[in-house]
């Protein structure tokens, strides 16, 4: 492994929901160095989505230690759009606009539709940038983080499987791959296959085959030369787009059970030097796979081992937007949660210390009232001092009384609504401003702080739309009065 993983213990639980197959992997990460603690797989093909994540719950269930493991949900590649494109820029935020710009071009389904992310490939031509562009459906991934989580999980990044395995290969194979001409990685799956052609870490072509384990068991002979004719276009298609040269070798892995005399055709349809490797010797733990045990044959576990094994060095994170905005608005309220505590403390200890000053004082005044007669003028001042010391305690009190309502204004608000000003009158008038996503939830919130107890007379003083990175957000004023029993 390289330097960035060698970062001391971790703890990953990686799951994968595909089509057919449902894959667990219990990985633990000692400098740089993976152990296998756990892999379980299960046929889902007749699952009901709505009892995927009780199935989740019982591959994990003999897991132990998961409780604060990293939560990988890892996609598979055959659900994926992949495009080697070149943008006309080599500035990391002129090839991000582009892209978004022309994400319409490669896919069928409109922005709103996808998740979109790239992995650069370098520089050419001094001023253009390569790039391989990966898209896949927001609601793909959407509902396998909804799966995960209502199996009592919370994803910490999602990934795609075909870049962990190229780069634990490059990771795990190093001396080997010094070679600067690429090579080429084939993993067969159950019900597909992923062609990936990679170098020095990076990959440069991503293809998924829809031939797989179970295709050789069911239809034989026919499965296998379908599987040799893809492959031939997948070398052709690679050479088509001018990503790079020729891979120098062809790595064969994963679940070849029932392919018969295809290994053997495998090594001979092309020029290319090809290898049949198991699952164990690809991510460097030898060449037995004795230390990978599954419960379930036919589906390869690639897909799952590697993405702890080269985690700091994915370049990809298809976290849905929904749930950046929804893990955003956690943070905020985590934060506002310290805030409002640190608040309470400073203040505690600071009304602490005026009202030990003020004892004290007021101890100092008696003494010098019944010792020093002659100084009476200097008992004056430390009355003064005393009333002042009051006027503080009393202030500190009304600051109480403002954080108690800030405290129920926040309470009421939705996590969608975001303040941006806020201010309160001696009259127990509070005023704000926000921002939310559409300003149908304006008039909802109107409504919700209408029904609560502790505020009335809510008035809309300002509305306006406007548009935030091609969304349309709305921004308001609000006035409301606060009762007397908060």
């Amino acid at each position: 492994m390289t330097e960035k993983n060698k970062q001391g213990k971790r703890n990953f639980l990686s799951i994968e929901i595909g089509s057919n197959d449902l894959k667990v992997a219990h990985i633990k990460i000692d400098g740089g160095k993976p152990e296998i603690l756990g892999v379980k797989t299960a046929d889902i093909a007749k699952l009901p989505e709505d009892n995927v994540a009780q199935k989740i719950s019982e591959l994990t269930s003999g897991f132990k230690g998961i409780k604060k493991a990293e939560i990988v949900n890892v996609v598979p590649s055959n659900y994926f759009i992949f495009k080697n494109i070149e943008i006309p820029s080599v500035d990391k935020k002129e090839i991000n606009d582009i892209i978004d710009l022309q994400a319409g071009r490669h896919t069928p389904y409109s922005r709103e539709e996808i998740i979109l992310g790239y992995m650069n490939l370098g520089t050419v031509h001094e001023r253009y940038t390569k790039v391989l562009l990966v898209i896949v459906k927001k609601d793909i991934v959407s509902k396998r983080y909804d799966m995960i989580k209502k199996a009592g999980f919370q994803v910490s990044r999602t990934v795609l499987s075909a870049e962990s395995m190229a780069k634990c290969f490059f990771t795990s194979h190093a001396p080997e791959n010094a070679n600067p001409r690429p090579v080429a990685i084939v993993n067969v799956d159950n019900v597909h296959t992923d062609f990936i052609v990679g170098h020095a870490g990076k990959s440069l072509y991503i293809r998924s085959i829809p031939v797989g384990n179970k295709n050789f068991a069911l239809e034989s002979e026919a499965a296998r030369d379908k599987f040799l004719d893809e492959l031939k276009k997948s070398i052709e298609s690679y050479q088509s787009e001018n990503v790079g040269s020729l891979p120098q070798s062809i790595f064969f892995t994963g679940m070849m059970d029932a392919a018969g005399d295809l290994k053997e055709k495998m090594l001979t349809f092309t020029s290319i030097v090809s290898n049949v490797v198991t699952e164990a010797w690809f991510i460097g733990l030898g060449s037995q796979d004795s230390t990978i045990t599954r419960e379930k044959p036919g589906a390869a576990v690639l897909s799952i081992i590697t993405p702890p094994c080269v985690y700091g060095e994915l370049e990809l994170d298809l976290i849905p937007e929904d749930v950046k905005i929804r893990k955003a608005v956690k943070d905020h309220t985590r934060l506002m949660t310290k805030v409002a505590a640190f608040s309470l403390i400073s203040i505690f200890l600071f009304c602490t210390g005026l009202l030990t000053n003020m004892i004290f004082k007021n101890l100092y005044l008696e003494k010098l009232s019944t010792s020093y007669t002659s100084h009476l003028s200097e008992a004056d001042k430390l009355k003064m001092t005393s009333t002042k010391t009051g006027t503080v305690e009393l202030f500190l009190n009304k600051k109480g009384e403002v954080l108690r309502i800030l405290t129920e204004l926040f309470n009421a608000l939705p996590p969608e609504v975001y303040l941006n000003s806020l201010g309160y009158r001696d009259d127990r008038t509070l005023s704000f401003a926000g921002t939310t996503d559409n300003m149908s939830r304006v008039f909802s919130l109107v409504t919700d702080l209408e029904n609560n107890k502790y505020f009335s007379n809510v008035k809309v003083d300002s509305t306006r739309t406007r548009r935030v990175d091609d969304k349309e957000v709305a921004d308001f004023g609000l006035t409301i009065t606060v009762e007397d029993g908060i």
